[in-house]
């Protein structure tokens, strides 16, 4: 409920707000405040089930209400309220009314799964902040708070902070920030303006080794170690903010008419946490959801993934779901082209995280005819603080950098054109025509156990649209995050990912010339990973030169003319 206002600690003022929050206060707040926990109350139910929640603050009940009827059956509620019992979405023996939240005495009687906090803290004075928050965590491990931003305006507003004055309160008693709720529900217009924008979530480290969905999405929108940013903003909301020009039923922006159609195509297998934390990010895009699709080919997975399409199928406007249970990254992606309504394709992993601006960048670039790829930044979002070593890793340039092993890059801020080969299959922007003329994807990605079959993926396709005097575009605004696990932060990693790349390079190297070309000579050793890296790729080559001399068929495999349709199928 919302603004969830609060009698003061004097008892001169006691009166006064009370004739303030009367029932006409809560009246005229009470439909639009209902209409916001219909959206936010099942994204809390989806990722902590909870058995109980109270909520403080609670108004005229209808945040309650929406779990009850949510199935969850222990709700209570402490508001500054007193009404007529037919006032209330719920019976009122389940609130606490005439409830002072600035009383040292006041306390929370109830342990719940759950507690939620909103729009109320703003209401109490700086010098009762700490003693609030402190009482708000003494009865649960799981606190969804917003509270109000400066100069955001209201009843009785005292206390208006930043976020991350409230942030520093909870992470002093030990709670961690996971900012997931804003970014699902930025653009939902049916959702209070400062819900959308203030909303969060802190936790308990505990919670997070018991509730893996919330530890995936840790990962992405977890507290880092620096100063607190707003990483989601309502720039729309923030500008009239700041501005003092927001009026209440203003109507939001027109959407802009989308530049061209988009399908965006994941191919994914048995990642079902982290392709919720790519398909997470594609729901806040600028790009509006009626110009683009979301095709995500499920490679046979055992996981949860058929749930999570299921979850974003009802977030995500134009969704497919297909299963194509034959092994391959190329049968994935064709798979997508061959179901694709666009005709620009976007192609990205199941482990990115996208710029809100990714689609947009992409859709802009496409406008020159002559543009027939295009891609962006792909920043590293490590699990944890790489070792020293990766930074031998790191290729510069005078725009920027890259890291092979890791498909990621920064050639800075500007848009420009790239050599084609610089576009990777993890966001890779192409033509659809473009993709059939060129002659598609090659085999990549499989299964350790099919590993001889592996090809060059993209390479030869984007040398192939080079070749067709077509541009490649690097728009900065065409980025995404890449995240890269501890398990990759390893030698071991970097060598097979090193001997997959010089099965590629052998893959590449017979369908040049039509035949082998022979062994490689191993580098000189030294303790350094760039000699693991080189070893990998000098024994991945061989070991493929060998595999292809002792076996026709996967000759023939890999002179194939092209792997669409049956001939991306695996020999027998």
């Amino acid at each position: 409920m919302t603004p969830r206002l609060f009698i003061n600690n004097t008892d001169n003022n006691a009166g006064s707000l009370k004739d303030i929050y009367n029932n006409d206060f809560y009246i005229k707040q009470k439909d639009t405040s209902y209409k916001s926990a219909e959206a936010i109350v099942p994204i809390i139910i989806d990722i902590f089930n909870p058995a109980s929640v109270v909520d403080v603050g609670c108004g005229v009940g209808g945040w309650l209400h929406v779990f009850n009827r949510s199935g969850v059956a222990d709700i209570y509620g402490y508001d500054v309220s007193d009404l007529e019992p037919d006032k209330y979405y719920i019976d009122k023996d389940l609130i606490k009314t005439n409830s002072d939240f600035t009383s040292p005495t006041f306390n929370i009687d109830k342990e719940p799964d759950v507690l939620i906090c909103l729009e109320v803290a703003e209401h109490l004075p700086d010098e009762a902040a700490d003693r609030f928050v402190n009482t708000l965590i003494s009865a649960s491990s799981v606190i969804i708070f917003s509270a109000a931003f400066p100069e955001q305006t209201g009843t009785n507003h005292i206390n208006e902070q930043p976020p991350w004055y409230w942030r520093e309160k909870f992470n002093k008693a030990g709670y961690f920030e996971v900012d997931f709720i804003r970014s699902q529900i930025l653009h939902n217009e049916d959702i209070c303006w400062w819900y959308r924008q203030n909303i969060t979530c802190f936790v308990k480290p505990d919670v997070l080794s018991e509730n893996p969905k919330l530890a995936s999405l840790a990962k992405v929108y977890g507290q880092k170690q620096s100063e607190h940013k707003l990483t989601i903003v309502n720039e729309w909301i923030l500008k009239r903010i700041l501005n003092g020009k927001y009026i209440a039923g203003e109507p939001s922006p027109k959407i802009p008419k989308p530049k061209a159609f988009l399908s965006v195509i994941i191919p994914t297998c048995n990642r079902s946490a982290l392709l919720y934390n790519a398909l997470e990010s594609i729901t806040r895009q600028t790009y509006p959801q009626q110009g683009f699709e979301v095709i995500v080919v499920d490679n046979g997975s055992t996981d949860s993934t058929p749930d999570v399409c299921k979850h974003f199928a009802n977030r995500i406007k134009n969704f497919k779901y297909i299963y194509d249970p034959r092994p391959g990254l190329h049968i994935g992606r064709h798979t997508g082209y061959e179901n694709a309504s666009g005709d620009i394709l976007v192609y990205a992993d199941d482990d990115i995280e996208a710029f809100p601006t990714w689609l947009e960048g992409h859709a802009e670039s496409f406008a020159d005819p002559y543009v027939a790829m295009v891609g962006g930044k792909s920043l590293p979002r490590f699990e944890s603080t790489p070792p020293d070593w990766v930074a031998e890793l790191c290729n510069k340039t005078s725009r920027g950098w890259w890291i092979g092993s890791y498909s990621i890059q920064d050639f800075g801020d500007e848009l420009h054109e790239t050599p084609h080969e610089l576009i990777w299959g993890c966001n890779f922007g192409i033509r659809k025509e473009v993709l059939k003329k060129a002659g598609g994807f090659n085999p990549d990605s499989l299964p350790q156990e099919l590993i001889k079959y592996r090809g060059d993926g993209e390479t030869a396709l984007s040398l192939a649209v080079r070749n067709l005097g077509l541009k490649a575009i690097y728009n900065p605004k065409a980025s995404i995050h890449h995240f890269v696990s501890n398990e990759r932060l390893t030698p071991e990693y970097i060598y097979r990912r090193a001997f997959n790349q010089g099965i590629s390079n052998s893959y590449t190297s017979i369908r040049k010339t039509s035949a082998l070309s022979g062994l490689k000579a191993l580098p000189v050793a030294s303790n350094t990973i760039r000699y693991v890296r080189e070893r990998g790729l000098v024994e991945g080559f061989n070991f493929h030169q060998q595999a292809v001399q002792a076996d026709r068929k996967l000759l023939e495999w890999v002179l194939r003319k092209d792997y669409f349709g049956d001939n991306g199928v695996l020999p027998q």
